[in-house]
């Protein structure tokens, strides 16, 4: 593939922990990539398997931190080289000219942060729910940008590190309220590797990541009003058309009911 150049660099920013049945096909994207002038760091929080020596491999500058990966992002983040950030997460693969598209997009001075859409991949039937669900939500709330400029993230202190409850999309409304855009979306994907898809881990992945969902609203309550809001989500998955793919799919609509009636369950538990 035609290799491009651009005037910069990007650091690609990916925390990991007990990540190597992910994390070589993530780095083997990067050297993919169209756009050749980066770097990988790898923020690992102690892994116990061969996680690090993989990184080694693709001579990725290593840091070894315990916490959230808010905190590793942000701990990586002062310490890049790049004139843009990209925030991965070790089991995402991301197609060759997913780089290329980040920096045209940031090419305007408008644009802030760019969203990379995803698609799910993976083998058994609530893989292909997730990957049906996901496909409502380009375009909507509940895509976060991760692509930035550097200084940009350094301005406004990074991802905030007491949230887990979409933690994500706090740094691009941060960037957003200084008033640049952070909704710009590229046509590349990220195809998010979900393995084995385990219901029961998923469903306590959810509820820990419920802890933080009231300080989320009170901190950031115009977006949440979209996110975590019932209605919201209902609106997506009816208007413009949708409602038509929900009829043409019938098992794989009753899986995302199903799921989205567990997650909304176990995000209730104390």
């Amino acid at each position: 593939m035609k290799r491009v150049e651009f005037i910069g660099s990007v650091s690609v920013i990916i925390p990991t922990k007990n990540s190597d049945s992910t994390l070589r096909r993530c780095l083997e994207s990067l050297r993919r990539q169209t756009f050749q002038n980066l770097e990988m760091l790898v923020v690992d929080d102690k892994s116990k398997d061969d996680t690090t020596n993989i990184a080694k491999e693709f001579k990725a500058t290593i840091f070894t931190i315990e916490g959230e990966r808010t905190a590793a992002k942000n701990f990586a983040s002062k310490r890049a080289s790049g004139d843009f950030l990209l925030f991965l997460d070790s089991d995402m693969i991301i197609e060759p000219t997913v780089i290329e598209k980040c920096l045209r997009a940031m090419s305007d001075p408008r644009t802030g942060g760019v969203i990379i859409p995803e698609k799910t991949v993976g083998s058994g039937f609530w893989i292909q729910v997730r990957d049906f669900e996901r496909s409502f939500y380009f375009g909507t709330k509940i895509e976060s940008a991760r692509f930035f400029a550097t200084r940009e993230v350094l301005k406004v202190g990074g991802f905030d590190e007491d949230l887990i409850t979409y933690e994500e999309s706090t740094l691009p409304q941060k960037i957003e309220k200084n008033g640049l855009k952070t909704d710009v979306r590229i046509s590349s994907f990220i195809l998010h590797d979900e393995g084995n898809f385990n219901l029961k881990e998923w469903l306590k992945k959810k509820r820990y990541y419920a802890s933080t969902a009231n300080t989320y609203r009170q901190r950031y309550p115009v977006y949440s009003k979209h996110q975590m809001s019932i209605s919201y989500r209902v609106g997506i998955y009816l208007r413009n058309g949708n409602w038509i793919k929900l009829l043409k799919h019938p098992d794989l609509t009753s899986g995302l009911i199903i799921l989205k009636s567990l997650e909304f369950f176990f995000s209730k538990l104390k």
